[in-house]
């Protein structure tokens, strides 16, 4: 995946996470999560050309259509929500006493999580 790909490559070049970041201006706290395959890899283009440069990458380079295409299917997959995720968010919903209705709060954490998920 991305993350799997990105990390190895950057850290066959010797950069660490922060100076990556700090090179980019992505915030290392969501660029670890990238890696981790946690979150989406960025869908801009303008940002996946300054990844791609500061990792020596070029549109000419043979891990160029590798890098562009990894980028593009980790991006249409999303983030992904595990059934663990989904029973971890469940009991603030389920919690609630029978003849109580559940808050228009634990309504939102639920859609939330089914339409990022």
């Amino acid at each position: 995946m991305f993350g799997d790909f990105i990390s190895d490559l950057r850290r066959t070049q010797g950069i660490t996470l922060r100076q990556f970041c700090a090179k980019t201006n992505l915030d290392t706290e969501y660029w670890g999560e990238v890696e981790r395959n946690v979150e989406p890899p960025p869908d801009d283009k303008a940002v996946l050309m300054v990844i791609g440069k500061t990792l020596g990458l070029t549109q000419e380079s043979d891990v160029w259509p590798k890098f562009v295409s990894l980028a593009a299917l980790g991006s249409k997959q999303g983030r992904s929500t595990s059934e663990a995720d989904v029973a971890a968010k469940l009991p603030l919903f389920c919690r609630k006493k029978s003849d109580e209705k559940p808050t228009e709060s634990d309504l939102r954490a639920i859609a939330d999580l089914f339409k990022n998920g």
